[in-house]
């Protein structure tokens, strides 16, 4: 039995949906601030530029790629899944993308989940 409180939505005058984050998030955190070695073969670490203005995440041949070491270290209490919602914090803001399932990543401060 879940101790959580059901979702309350509100109308607002324009029409929306409103709630407060709390109450529709299990997670707001950008991505890693540590300093981490860039590898040859790895799992992609993506920034704000790797989320397109079409709402995509391009993983590209030339993206910076962090140890699996590292990425167990920067993923040890949470994990990007599919659905989550991507959104640049740092550089050109706002823009968003949800991830699909596949290709696992990380990503930089630039970007929050």
């Amino acid at each position: 039995m879940s101790n959580a409180s059901p979702l309350k939505l509100v109308l607002n005058k324009s029409g929306w949906n409103v709630s407060p984050l709390v109450a529709i998030t299990n997670l707001i955190k950008d991505g890693t601030h540590g300093t981490h070695e860039r590898v040859e073969h790895g799992i992609p670490l993506l920034s704000a530029k790797d989320i397109t203005k079409d709402g995509k995440v391009a993983i590209n041949d030339d993206a910076s790629l962090v140890s699996e070491n590292d990425y167990a270290q920067i993923h040890a209490t949470y994990e990007i899944k599919p659905d989550d919602l991507l959104i640049t914090v740092v550089g050109t803001l706002g823009r968003c993308a949800l991830v699909k399932p596949g290709k696992k990543f990380t990503i930089q401060r630039s970007v929050a989940v």
